[in-house]
């Protein structure tokens, strides 16, 4: 009689063997695992979610919304000190008047120059003195004014800025390039304040305003203002040839 016991190997082989054979074809095998690019039981895989490629959603500037300007104070704040901490040449015209602000990181050194027809002093200062020139009576006259004059809220446009936001309702128009950035657009047209008023801001979403262009009516008389950022870091303020008869008459 053959040996049971050496049948029992050969039985657990043909066990093996025929488990393999009637495995469902279309069932799961290694090579079947689902990979990164195939998602299963609808759930996102990691070739779904966003990834370094992927462009970022801009931030609003501070104080502006999705669809409008909510804050100009905030706005305003970020606008100066960003403009402080880096250094600056700033335009800003009111009808025919132009007046260029230019300034150094932190104002360690800035000047006010003055356009053709504008009446304001010119002023130009160092870490430690500032000195302006002025007109009156038609004679050249010099004197030494506080080290930081006129205050950063004109000098960065904002003491004007403010009073045209809040003539208005600001809403969001999309964007628009401002030199190398993009920047968003903010419209308003009328106002409570101003007759036949618009404007038009491009703003940065670190708050820097590099545009803003108003057209409006007050007391019968049609103004403009425009305020241009015409560069912005790396900025050196020069001495006018004025200074030292400044410095020797004061």
């Amino acid at each position: 009689m053959p040996s049971t016991r050496s049948l029992v190997p050969v039985a657990l082989a043909l066990l093996v063997l025929l488990a393999g054979c009637t495995m469902p074809t279309g069932g799961p095998s290694p090579t079947d695992t689902p990979t990164a690019s195939e998602p299963t039981d609808g759930e996102p895989t990691p070739s779904q979610s966003p990834t370094a490629t992927d462009a970022p959603e801009r931030a609003s500037p501070p104080g502006v919304t999705e669809s409008e300007l909510e804050n100009a104070t905030a706005l305003l704040t970020a606008h100066a000190d960003a403009l402080r901490e880096t250094g600056y040449r700033l335009d800003v015209i009111r009808g025919a008047t132009q007046t260029t602000y230019v300034a150094e990181s932190d104002y360690d050194a800035y000047r006010v120059v003055l356009g053709p027809t504008a009446t304001n002093p010119a002023v130009w200062a160092n870490e430690s003195v500032a000195v302006a020139r002025e007109t009156q009576d038609n004679e050249t006259v010099y004197h030494r004014p506080p080290r930081l004059w006129p205050n950063p809220a004109r000098m960065t446009g904002s003491e004007a800025l403010r009073t045209l936001f809040e003539a208005s309702e600001y809403t969001v128009n999309g964007t628009a390039a401002c030199g190398d950035r993009t920047c968003t657009v903010l419209r308003a047209e009328g106002s409570s304040r101003f007759e036949n008023f618009s404007a038009r801001a491009l703003v940065h979403d670190s708050g820097v305003i590099h545009q803003f262009h108003a057209s409006y009516a007050a007391d019968g008389e049609a103004r403009e203002f425009h305020l241009v950022l015409a560069d912005r870091g790396n900025v050196s303020v020069s001495r006018p040839p004025w200074v030292d008869t400044a410095l020797a008459e004061t």
